[in-house]
């Protein structure tokens, strides 16, 4: 799996397992649902939120989100993106409060000084949905990978095809496995992040192993 590939681990307060992280050259994925502390590590991302929230459903905490960004931009190394307000699963509804942020974002600058992240959910690959979100890409505007588990692994192709053709940023969430990891090598996505690796050192170094493995179809195949 190529270097170029960026992996991101969900921030934990396990010290050992943040240790290994940093030394391997790992970066933290900072959530608004948190703790929010970047770790010392050299690069860091911050999530909205929503994931871990997911099974607490409500109205998005917008108050919060928006403390979460003033600290993200207050930092002496800023955040490589933000992923924008989400609904989890959420279709047009999630789409309709993502660019109610993403117009917030631009109307108070900050667009200009950090990276955003549509996250996509289940059903914006196709029709109206997939319209709106084409003409927002760009340099300043990538995407996100969210979605339900089978919708992120059978369109995550497409998403980094797509970030590609406008010069985009592609992130994948909730990726576990060092063959999960593999094919967001393969398709072109630009980084990933998983929980797992944050949760368990042995995972940690999994995932990481398979920057050293050379065939990566083959893997894939053998893994299948």
């Amino acid at each position: 799996m190529s270097r170029k590939l960026i992996p991101y681990m969900v921030r934990t307060g396990t010290r050992r397992n943040l240790d290994a992280a940093r030394r391997l050259r790992w970066r933290l994925l900072v959530s608004a649902a948190g703790v929010w502390r970047t770790e010392d590590f050299e690069g860091w991302a911050a999530d909205n939120g929503q994931w871990s929230e997911r099974n607490n459903p409500g109205p998005f905490k917008a108050d919060r989100f928006k403390r979460f960004v003033a600290w993200c931009m207050a930092q002496a190394t800023p955040p490589d993106w933000i992923a924008l307000p989400d609904i989890v699963m959420g279709g047009a509804r999630s789409l309709a409060l993502t660019m109610k942020w993403l117009r917030w974002f631009r109307s108070t600058g900050l667009a200009d000084r950090v990276r955003l992240l549509i996250v996509v959910q289940d059903g914006m690959d196709t029709g109206p949905m997939l319209e709106r979100i084409k003409v927002q890409l760009g340099d300043r505007v990538g995407i996100f990978v969210g979605g339900s588990t089978e919708w992120k692994h059978s369109t995550k192709a497409f998403w980094a095809a797509l970030a590609g053709e406008h010069g985009a940023y592609c992130h994948v969430g909730r990726v576990n496995s060092a063959k999960r990891a593999r094919e967001c090598d393969i398709i072109g996505a630009h980084s990933f992040d998983g929980s797992g690796p944050s949760r368990f050192e042995k995972c940690l170094h999994q995932v990481d192993a398979a920057f050293d493995q050379p065939d990566l179809e083959g893997h894939i195949r053998r893994a299948a």
